[in-house]
């Protein structure tokens, strides 16, 4: 009984560490040094372009659809708290459509507010995935934390 419980637990945890991991393989809680290392491995591969603090800039000069990845950790070279992806828009396609599908491909079906014209996906923990417009007209995939509701580019409430 003790192993039958033992393995719920394990799969309980294992999926909520999925449902907490998105778009180009990052996840709440990975390490600077892993993230860097994503990044740089991905095809196309992104470059650190800027660090602050906390903050670290990504680019990639060969991605069509993705200006940037912002992404912030708890403390200097710390765990991933939150990230940001900025889409470019595009002349011929829509970018919602881009993004959105491949935010479906990592969370299925997201939540529309017609209020806020945002999509969200719940991810547990406090912590979501609001996709929308911020103050800049950026297309941006958000991944809220809400011990960290200052980094949001996208605002819902």
């Amino acid at each position: 009984m003790k192993r039958l419980l033992f393995i719920c637990l394990l799969l309980v945890a294992a999926w909520t560490l999925f449902a907490q991991t998105g778009l180009f393989g990052l996840y709440y809680g990975e390490s600077y040094g892993a993230v860097k290392d994503s990044l740089e491995n991905y095809e196309p591969a992104f470059d650190c372009i800027e660090e602050e603090g906390t903050r670290s800039v990504y680019v990639s000069y060969d991605n069509e659809y993705v200006d940037q990845i912002v992404c912030y950790f708890d403390k200097p070279n710390g765990s991933l708290v939150s990230w940001q992806v900025f889409y470019i828009e595009q002349p011929e396609e829509d970018i919602w459509d881009i993004a959105y599908d491949a935010a479906y491909d990592w969370h299925d079906e997201g939540d529309y507010d017609d209020d806020f014209e945002v999509y969200s996906w719940e991810l547990g923990g406090g912590k979501m995935l609001l996709m929308g417009y911020n103050s800049d007209y950026w297309l941006v995939a958000d991944y809220y934390n809400e011990a960290y509701p200052d980094i949001s580019e996208v605002k819902y409430w």
